[in-house]
């Protein structure tokens, strides 16, 4: 994983200078996805948490197995960091934002609050990878366009043109 090639990197500059103790990184010995420690129990354990946090907070009639593939994508996309989407701290804001499995208001704040995403595209290409999904996206927009104006305080005359772009660039491929 990147996380092990950088941690040989960091051993080899710490063998070169001489260091007696080990750099260490703030997530050093958290597990990731394919990484040591990663537990397809684990995988699991996160999405029926997801998938139950779901059904009690979605506004859709959504059937058990589609609520498991919102869960199972934000798993996959997150890894063991989807164990914040969990949190009961702010009820409700992991609400659906579509019916389709794309993304949740939890994932929208996490991943600009967490992550630092500060562009539309950033949010929409980067993070969440919508853009090389069926629709691209496009359906999520408004409500991207909303978390960037509330989590990155920006402003919404900038966010209507980087939605027209991304608008532009894809639209025609859905």
């Amino acid at each position: 994983t990147a996380r092990n090639t950088a941690q040989q990197a960091v051993d080899k500059i710490d063998r070169y200078f001489l260091r007696t103790s080990k750099s260490r990184q703030s997530t050093f010995g958290r597990p990731l996805p394919g990484g040591k420690n990663w537990s397809s129990e684990q995988q699991l354990r996160l999405e029926q948490d997801l998938t139950e946090r779901l059904e009690r907070t979605t506004r859709f009639r959504l059937t058990r197995g589609e609520l498991e593939a919102h869960a199972r994508l934000a798993v996959a996309r997150f890894g063991v960091r989807a164990a914040a989407l969990t949190a009961e701290d702010n009820p409700g804001i992991d609400s659906l934002i579509t019916k389709s499995p794309q993304a949740t208001q939890q994932e929208l704040k996490y991943v600009i609050t967490n992550e630092h995403a500060a562009t539309v595209d950033d949010v929409m290409r980067r993070r969440l990878g919508l853009a090389l999904t069926p629709g691209a996206g496009l359906e999520l927009l408004p409500a991207v366009v909303q978390a960037l104006r509330t989590y990155a305080n920006r402003s919404q005359s900038e966010l209507d043109q980087e939605m027209s772009i991304y608008k532009k660039r894809y639209q025609n491929r859905s």
